[in-house]
């Protein structure tokens, strides 16, 4: 039960601590940033090549009506769940939508268009993954070749294949979920910091023997791939796939410590805030450094159906379900698989710091599903978005993001909902009042203030969530429910202390 609560109150821990100013550090009071999830809590929240993407193809009625529906959606999670970012949708191999929503910058009150560069964060693996495949292809390396031939001092290196670095079975902890990454100055980060804090850190489990979500394993892989071709991972990349797939607007974001993209990240809900990007940009490296646009994931997406870069039996091996997770599918080389038949869907997400992404590949169905945003954490989460999105192009009816109104209620029925409600021994909401406002407060975090919708709904501005207050049949109040991202937390109401 308690393992449960712990994975349940990321969730709770990101509602209560959305506040942050675009110089706020990534490290504070000896521990890890606030606003970073682990991969593995990020995850559960869950044929043909065309180099000239043509968003004016000829629409048949359906497909015009499925455009109206997408939009008539998209439109309303822009304005009332305050979506920021660029989306695409082909179906039958036909884009039907591609537009952008929302502010890339709201300072220089710059609107984000089909075109606009976005961080793209660990969707980069799936680049990285093709540049190890394709050095596969060719007979620089091999899958089972040990970690220790390319790092000779690595600690148990001779126990880790590539094969476990590409499918996070390797053992390594992540990294980024470590308290010394998040201390680290980004102004001087450098590969050698990151690889020398992987040498003194133990192995999670021993290596083929599980799986964590480890963005150490795609570092990693990028210093091989630079080892291998004697080429920096960007210029192979740039050279290898990009260029070939003419992909002009994707690249690494920060160049020389030039950042290259106007795109500004935020976190919040109906109210955002921008953030310091700098260390996670640097960091991420072949995990995760890459910026893109929808236009260009689209070439990317049409190529995985050709041999354009390496051949259909490599692709089928990138496309192998290796792992059951036991958690989110099954996972290939650098992609997340689930499903079978028209269901069998092919993804990954990205998620740092004020940027989200997720590319969905349908391969039976021959549809895709991009979704770029440079709002973290808002309400309007991708894989939310994805899946809406999905079930319009399934003709299945989807409930459109509603404004959130906020009512007047008066201190009299407040102080009735005011107490400490009980998640797990020793985790408690603390529901207070300060003359007409109501704030909600875990334990060991900040309060912040809830808005009624209803006598016994609330909403959150900060980040889109709910808290439902429960009442018996004398009318009493005797719990909450926190409810976000499709979780249900329960808390019982204990009595007051004598």
């Amino acid at each position: 039960m308690l393992r449960k609560i712990s994975a349940l109150l990321v969730i709770c821990l990101l509602v209560l601590n959305i506040s942050i100013s675009a110089d706020a550090s990534m490290y504070r009071g000896g521990k890890i940033n606030k606003y970073h999830v682990s991969e593995v809590e990020r995850f559960k929240e869950y044929a043909r090549i065309n180099n000239n993407v043509k968003y004016r193809n000829s629409l048949t009625k359906d497909e015009k009506e499925i455009k109206k529906n997408l939009e008539e959606y998209l439109n309303a999670a822009a304005k009332y769940r305050n979506f920021h970012g660029s989306v695409l949708v082909e179906t039958s191999g036909k884009v039907v939508l591609a537009k952008g929503y929302g502010m890339a910058d709201y300072e220089k009150k710059i609107p984000n268009t089909q075109s606009t560069r976005f961080a793209i964060a660990s969707m980069t693996k799936q680049f990285t993954a093709m540049a190890i495949m394709q050095l596969y292809e060719k007979g620089k390396l091999k899958l089972d070749d040990k970690l220790s031939k390319y790092f000779p001092d690595f600690p148990r290196g001779d126990e880790i294949t590539i094969h476990q670095l590409l499918t996070h079975t390797s053992g390594i902890t992540n990294y980024t979920n470590l308290e010394e990454f998040w201390s680290l100055n980004p102004n001087t980060v450098d590969q050698k910091a990151i690889l020398d804090l992987l040498k003194i850190k133990p192995l999670d489990f021993n290596p083929g023997e599980g799986w964590n979500y480890s963005n150490s394993g795609y570092f990693l892989l990028g210093l091989i791939v630079e080892k291998i071709s004697g080429k920096s991972l960007d210029n192979y990349l740039n050279k290898n796939i990009f260029m070939p797939l003419k992909m002009n607007d994707t690249g690494v974001v920060y160049k020389n410590d030039k950042k290259m993209i106007d795109t500004v990240g935020y976190v919040g809900f109906l109210d955002i805030s921008p953030i310091d990007d700098l260390l996670t940009f640097k960091s991420l490296y072949g995990a995760g450094f890459l910026y893109s646009t929808i236009e260009d994931l689209y070439l990317w997406d049409r190529a995985l159906y050709t041999c354009k870069l390496v051949s259909k039996k490599t692709m089928d091996l990138i496309f192998t379900p290796h792992v059951d997770t036991k958690l989110i599918g099954y996972y290939g080389y650098g992609w997340v698989i689930q499903g079978e038949g028209k269901d069998k869907e092919i993804y990954h997400d990205g998620s740092m710091l004020g940027f989200n992404s997720i590319i969905s590949r349908f391969p039976e169905r021959n549809t895709g599903i991009i979704i770029l945003s440079n709002n973290n954490f808002n309400g309007s989460s991708v894989y939310r978005i994805k899946s809406d999105i999905n079930s319009i192009l399934l003709g299945q009816k989807v409930e459109l993001p509603k404004e959130l109104k906020a009512i007047t209620l008066d201190t009299g029925k407040i102080d009735k909902l005011v107490g400490n409600y009980e998640i797990a021994q020793g985790i408690n909401f603390t529901i207070t009042r300060e003359e007409n406002h109501v704030y909600a407060q875990l334990t060991g975090q900040d309060k912040a203030e809830i808005f009624p919708e209803s006598e016994i709904s609330f909403f959150y501005r900060i980040a889109d969530a709910i808290i439902t207050f429960e009442q018996d049949d004398s009318g009493q109040f005797v719990g909450l429910v926190l409810h976000q991202n499709g979780a249900e937390i329960p808390a019982k109401k204990t009595p007051p202390a004598q």
